[in-house]
């Protein structure tokens, strides 16, 4: 598929996750199990985000994004869209988090540009010597879905409802 705008597109877990791995030191198996999603504009991948450690829990379930972009210019409201959709409509995430180094101002930069808010500093979490920053989004304040932007099923819903 050739286009000159950004396409997201899922089920090339074979392809985008090793992509992903490579740009941020990991072996692919390091992400265990996992679901992945692209954006590309023609052959090139622009971005990708693998989801991971998935944990369901009674109360509420929360997942890991790692998401790597090769260049700007991937993110559309369409392809944002339909990356939140898989966590927080698909598998009902009540918290999605992402980590970065501390040292990676960039990544930090555009996972609060996304809507992901700093939680805290793990130290020595990024490996074994740098400190991660972990930021987090919970469904009502996404605002690339229909949750976050006060609406349910196509309808809107007031704060107090929600």
């Amino acid at each position: 598929m050739h286009s000159s705008r950004p396409v997201s597109f899922a089920g090339a877990d074979r392809l985008i996750v090793p992509w992903v791995a490579q740009r941020i030191g990991m072996a692919p198996e390091d992400f265990r199990e996992c679901t992945a999603m692209g954006v590309r504009m023609g052959d090139e991948l622009l971005c990708g985000v693998v989801f991971n450690e998935f944990r369901p829990a009674r109360f509420g379930s929360s997942m890991q994004a790692t998401i790597v972009q090769e260049r700007p210019g991937w993110a559309t409201r369409t392809t944002l869209r339909d990356m939140f959709r898989y966590p927080f409509e698909q598998m009902g995430v009540v918290r999605l988090w992402v980590s970065t180094s501390r040292r990676n101002r960039r990544a930090r930069r555009l996972a609060e540009r996304l809507g992901f808010r700093l939680e805290g500093v793990a130290r020595r979490a990024w490996d074994g010597q740098t400190d991660a920053h972990i930021l987090s989004m919970f469904p009502e304040e996404c605002r690339w879905t229909d949750r976050g932007r006060g609406q349910e099923n196509g309808k809107e819903v007031r704060a107090e409802a929600a």
